[in-house]
């Protein structure tokens, strides 16, 4: 059973547990998220495991279909709509990353495509998956931009679930990303604003077409 700590709001840990447990793949797209399994694996009562279905309804983790909660399954509306902000707010953000990329963030973003290539992508998958965001993140924070952040923010949780479907349900291979990242690394610190946005569409847009069925 998973530990309760009484002095955090219950609902706060259901929501926590249950987002972490989407996040790394334990549920699957589609899965019915069982409200009374989770009340007893939390030795808590329904109430705050209803509050935490909820609030992950709002972050669009969960949806309901037929009364019966489930993962996202991301179909390929979802899908395609996600990506296409995505692809509008991310190669913006590339654009603006050129002005503030130095070596120094060069060689950080080169960091985490050495990650992602040592990574085994059955026993490492999840670290797969975090060094991909990180690189990602890692572009959105150099275009110093908050508001630009808080839009790829508000759909980060979706792109994670949408990159555990590719790696899970489609057994990608994903070497082009490598090849890709390590491209988008050097255009940032090249200083082209034109072609780093540009690439960073195709790039997506090539991301998009391996999930559409």
């Amino acid at each position: 059973m998973t530990q309760i700590i009484k002095r955090v709001p219950y609902h706060l840990q259901a929501y926590e547990l249950l987002k972490r447990q989407i996040l790394t793949g334990k549920l699957s797209c589609g899965d019915t998220v069982n409200e009374l399994l989770l009340s007893q694996e939390l030795g808590i009562s329904r109430s705050p495991v209803r509050e935490a279905i909820r609030m992950l309804e709002s972050d669009r983790l969960v949806v309901t279909e037929r009364g019966t909660h489930i993962v996202n399954p991301l179909d390929e509306k979802t899908l395609n709509d996600v990506y296409e902000c995505r692809i509008c707010l991310e190669s913006y953000a590339a654009r603006l990353a050129v002005r503030h990329c130095t070596r120094k963030d060069y060689e950080t973003l080169l960091g985490f495509v050495e990650k992602c290539r040592k990574a085994d992508p059955v026993s490492d998958a999840q670290l797969l998956i975090d060094e991909s965001a990180n690189f990602h993140s890692y572009i959105v924070s150099l275009a110093q931009n908050t508001y630009l952040s808080e839009l790829i923010e508000r759909i980060s949780n979706l792109v994670t679930l949408s990159r555990i479907k590719e790696l899970k349900y489609y057994n990608r291979d994903l070497s082009y990303a490598y090849v890709d990242h390590t491209h988008i690394a050097e255009i940032l610190l090249e200083g082209n604003e034109d072609k780093a946005e540009q690439v960073m569409r195709e790039h997506l847009r090539n991301n998009r077409s391996s999930l559409m069925p």
